[in-house]
């Protein structure tokens, strides 16, 4: 990669005032068959008290193991569906104007972080960028496989940072010439700390890593990185698997600067056994969305 240049710029996420609540695919049936549980999640909806965030390609999971219905019947309007990338497209965007601006501070709401990007908007564009990451990572895994030692966790990064920042360069291109951002203007953006830093793109970098140290990228984990690192950073309370929690647990560890805010703002839970008891956390988490004064 080019020499990175760094500015003083820091991007901050601000949540919903309705408290936002992600649900990894696993565990919707051990809540349907928890009637109290069910039942509370349902008052809360009604009440507008807990919104429950999804994306299309998790709502495709879900319809094709038929429990997307059940899910829309508890939640109704305050189910909501967000294309996947969406989130990442709309930090760079904003980052995008801060740096045109030299800007050195902003705020990217929930509401905002969720706008729509034309360039992302098919449902084909985004299966073809979930096949594009998972074939560039197989193909990255193959490529080091006689590289052993701390070199290289190193260069998958390092890589793994390029491929990412190709894709999102040839797919926001339009809205560098919507800023008036010249050829070498736009792509310094991409070298700089306001791309580098968003925290939607040090999730993906650094949880595609850690998943393609361990085994081969299948279509479902990048829709799983997707979801975690656009998705439950504007969260307060998150359900994920236990292989992702792990993963998360090992860069909070690795990487306490980076990661450790993720679990001081969000509540995040697992089936993992180092993890508490999500039936008991979120029935106390729903009671507080009932009674909390927005």
């Amino acid at each position: 990669m080019p020499e990175v240049k760094y500015y003083e710029y820091s991007l901050t996420l601000k949540k919903s005032n309705i408290p936002l609540m992600f649900v990894d695919t696993f565990f919707w049936k051990t809540l349907f068959k928890q009637s109290p549980l069910r039942e509370l999640l349902e008052r809360c909806c009604k009440m507008n008290r807990i919104l429950i965030v999804i994306t299309n390609l998790l709502k495709g999971e879900l319809i094709n193991r038929g429990i997307f219905e059940k899910i829309n019947d508890i939640c109704g309007d305050n189910l909501i569906c967000v294309p996947t990338g969406r989130i990442t497209a709309n930090q760079i965007i904003h980052a995008m104007i801060a740096y045109k601006e030299k800007l050195t501070k902003s705020q990217l709401s929930w509401e905002t972080s969720i706008s729509e990007v034309p360039p992302l908007k098919s449902q084909e564009n985004l299966k073809n960028a979930v096949g594009y990451f998972r074939d560039e990572l197989n193909k990255l895994k193959s490529d080091i496989s006689s590289i052993h030692g701390r070199n290289k966790r190193r260069l998958i990064i390092s890589t793994l940072t390029g491929i990412v920042l190709e894709f999102w360069k040839d797919t926001l291109k339009i809205y560098g010439d919507l800023l008036k951002l010249n050829g070498e203007e736009y792509d310094q953006f991409f070298y700089t700390n306001y791309f580098l830093d968003l925290p939607s793109i040090v999730f993906q970098v650094y949880l595609m890593g850690y998943t393609l140290s361990t085994t081969n990228i299948k279509t479902q984990d990048v829709v799983d990185i997707f979801n975690i690192s656009e998705i439950i950073p504007y969260t307060a309370f998150s359900v994920i698997d236990k292989v992702q929690h792990q993963r998360l647990m090992e860069l909070a560890r690795d990487y306490p600067i980076l990661f450790d805010p993720l679990f001081k703002h969000v509540y995040i839970t697992s089936k993992h056994k180092r993890s508490p008891n999500i039936e008991e956390n979120l029935k106390s988490f729903l009671k507080w969305c009932i009674y909390k004064d927005f």
